[in-house]
């Protein structure tokens, strides 16, 4: 999902990806290869950076998921282990 909304930004009407593409495609050129190539070269090169975001921002989504999980199981962990030392000592729980 990250890849399609990244990858859909990305196109002939954004002048922003105009410019990176060209910028690419003439550093390319600067090392010797053709203008095909380098215009190949340089949209491999721009969707493997979209790639690279997408999988960074995924990460990061899973990221989110585990902390917000973690945090919904410490709460009643906590309040578990306080019910367990009423009066002073420490009352064994019960495995069912």
């Amino acid at each position: 999902m990250n890849y399609a909304h990244l990858s859909d930004q990305v196109n002939a009407f954004n002048p922003n990806s105009m410019d990176l593409l060209k910028m690419l495609q003439g550093i390319l050129m600067q090392g010797g290869a053709s203008q095909t190539d380098a215009q190949g070269g340089a949209i491999s090169l721009l969707y493997g950076i979209i790639q690279k975001q997408s999988l960074l921002q995924s990460l990061n989504d899973t990221m989110l998921v585990i902390a917000f999980l973690t945090i919904i199981i410490i709460f009643p962990t906590l309040l578990l282990k306080e019910k367990q030392q009423i009066d002073g000592e420490v009352q064994p729980v019960m495995m069912e």
